[in-house]
């Protein structure tokens, strides 16, 4: 009994590492994963950005934990303007990559966000009426993270907000995907023979 069960977790370890070794999307020589690495900007959007490539459609999305954004006003006799913000350190991010054929999620991606800022800048005529008052937010945020099938994915995100005498949201992420190193393959495969023996002892 006792050996049928360690061949069961021997044989389901088995497919999870083969999925991790092969997984069967496209990447460079250089183990850069070519459409899931540059720049991409995303509309409408401050922390997340989708893409597509082929049959593949990818998704990251982040959730950093933002500063206090309370504004320290400036005024004089007919204008005041204000800033505020401060540092990011921490955040979570996600993300997927499905089929578009098979509507099925292929990988999905975990990370942290580790560093960035977000600044403040708003004025207002006084009174009112006399200019248009607006709010200009910008954000910059770093992270990296790992996929499901090995994969490794560093980046950044700088997101503007204005709003005012028009309104405008823009993300522009600058990603970096690469595959393991061979030398982590090589680790892989190794613990893989260690439980194939350990089974095989059992």
């Amino acid at each position: 009994m006792r050996t049928q069960a360690s061949r069961k977790r021997a044989v389901a370890l088995l497919f999870f590492l083969s999925l991790i070794v092969s997984f069967a999307l496209p990447v460079n020589a250089d183990s850069t994963v070519p459409w899931l690495s540059g720049s991409f900007a995303s509309p409408g959007v401050l922390f997340s950005v989708t893409g597509t490539w082929e049959d593949y459609q990818w998704q990251l999305d982040l959730y950093p934990a933002l500063p206090d954004m309370t504004v320290t006003w400036f005024c004089d006799e007919t204008y005041c303007e204000g800033y505020g913000g401060g540092f990011i350190t921490a955040g979570s991010a996600s993300g997927e990559i499905s089929s578009i054929s098979l509507g099925t999620q292929l990988a999905s991606f975990t990370g942290t966000i580790y560093s960035g800022g977000a600044f403040r800048e708003a004025a207002y005529c006084i009174p009112p009426n006399q200019c248009l008052s607006y709010t200009y937010d910008q954000y910059y945020v770093s992270f990296t993270g790992l996929w499901s099938n090995g994969w490794y994915t560093v980046g950044n995100d700088y997101a503007t907000d204005f709003e005012g005498y028009e309104s405008d949201v823009l993300g522009f992420f600058n990603i970096t995907t690469q595959t393991p190193e061979p030398a982590t393959l090589t680790l892989l495969g190794a613990g893989l023979v260690s439980v194939l023996l350990r089974v095989r002892r059992d």
